[in-house]
């Protein structure tokens, strides 16, 4: 009875608790320009003064290496480009940590296809194996697109000569 009144009153009190927390630790909007969402956002927004919208073109032309079509983001573009190249912001960290968790998963999968069809003796360890070969391209596509994207992009988005 004791426990049951402690999980009653216990569990919503600690999760009124932690989403006070989570509130108070949400960015704050960056001047009218929606919240930034990294390094690379609070860039953009210092000097090109982009919308999230914008913002997000900009990031995915660079981290997946596109031409962009408006002047404005695609100087931005190139500007960022450049700045991943020098090492002055890192692009694209989350991309990369989920491709790796799919290669992993790729591993296990065919490890464990594998291990059914030795130990088990049975067909059915193709389809993990098939499933697991599937997210290993996948997930190796993913890695040579994302390892050259900045040098594409500064080569896609190219800044307009200046007059003299």
């Amino acid at each position: 009875m004791a426990v049951t009144a402690c999980l009653l009153i216990g569990l919503p009190l600690a999760a009124w608790l932690f989403s006070r927390r989570l509130e108070a630790s949400r960015p704050h909007v960056a001047g009218g320009f929606g919240p930034p969402a990294g390094a690379a956002d609070r860039w953009l927004i210092e000097r090109y003064e982009l919308s999230a919208l914008r913002r997000y073109a900009v990031r995915q032309a660079v981290t997946s290496g596109r031409a962009l079509d408006d002047p404005v983001e695609r100087a931005a573009a190139c500007d960022l480009a450049a700045a991943v190249l020098n090492g002055q912001i890192k692009v694209g960290t989350g991309i990369r940590l989920g491709l790796r968790v799919q290669l992993a998963e790729a591993t296990v999968l065919i490890g464990a296809g594998a291990f059914i069809m030795a130990w088990g003796r049975s067909p059915a360890g193709i389809a993990p194996g098939l499933l697991g070969g599937w997210y290993a391209i996948r997930g190796v596509r993913g890695m040579r697109m994302v390892h050259g994207s900045a040098e594409r992009a500064l080569r896609r988005n190219p800044q307009p000569a200046a007059a003299d």
